[in-house]
C-alpha cells in the first residue's frame, strides 16, 4: 500500500485532492495552497506530530469511503424493498447476504491515522499504541477550544483603537 497524506483546506475546510507526501496541493474551491509545515515522517516511524498543524492528538479509523458505503447501504435497502414486494423470504436472505459481505469488507479495510485538530488523514504509516479510536470527548474539547479562541480573536479585533485623522487646532 502506498502511503498517503490527505489534508483539508484551512480556509473552506473541504478535503483537498492530492497527496501532501508528494508536495503542496491546492484547494479546488478557493485555490488556497495546503502545505506541510513539518517533513513527512519516514514510513518506518509512527506519527508523533501532524505535518499540517503540528498537533500531537490522533485517532485511528477504518479507511473507508463514507459516500460509497452510504450508497451501497441505500442501494441494498432499495433492492431489498423491490425483492420484498415479490417474496419476503428472498428479501430477508438478500439482506443477510449483504450484511455478511459488508462485514467481511469492513474487516478487510486497512486502518488510517487522523489528526483531531485538522482532520489530516495518514495512511500507510505504522499504528502507534498511543493512538486510539475516535473519542467524541477529545474532539468536542478541541472544537470548544477553537470556538473560544475565535471569540477571543474577534473580541480583540473589536477592541482595537480606531485611528482617525482630525484637524489640529
Amino acid at each position: 500500500m502506498n502511503p498517503r497524506v490527505r489534508a483539508r483546506c484551512r480556509a473552506c475546510e473541504i478535503p483537498v485532492p492530492g497527496d501532501l507526501a508528494e508536495g503542496a496541493v491546492q484547494c479546488m474551491r478557493c485555490t488556497e495552497p495546503v502545505r506541510a509545515v513539518l517533513p513527512v515522517p519516514p514510513l518506518d516511524e509512527s506519527l508523533e506530530r501532524c505535518v499540517v498543524c503540528e498537533a500531537r492528538t490522533f485517532y485511528i479509523e477504518k479507511a473507508i469511503n463514507r459516500a460509497l458505503g452510504l450508497l451501497l447501504v441505500v442501494g441494498a435497502a432499495v433492492i431489498s424493498a423491490v425483492i420484498f414486494y415479490f417474496n419476503g423470504i428472498a428479501a430477508l436472505a438478500f439482506l443477510i447476504v449483504f450484511a455478511l459481505v459488508d462485514f467481511g469488507a469492513y474487516h478487510a479495510l486497512p486502518l488510517r491515522t487522523v489528526c483531531y485538530e485538522c482532520l489530516t488523514e495518514y495512511q500507510g504509516w505504522p499504528l502507534s499504541e498511543r493512538h486510539r479510536p475516535f473519542d467524541h470527548d477529545i474532539f468536542e474539547g478541541i472544537r470548544q477550544r477553537r470556538i473560544r479562541e475565535s471569540e477571543q480573536v474577534e473580541a480583540s479585533s473589536d477592541e482595537a483603537p480606531l485611528v482617525t485623522r482630525g484637524t489640529s487646532s
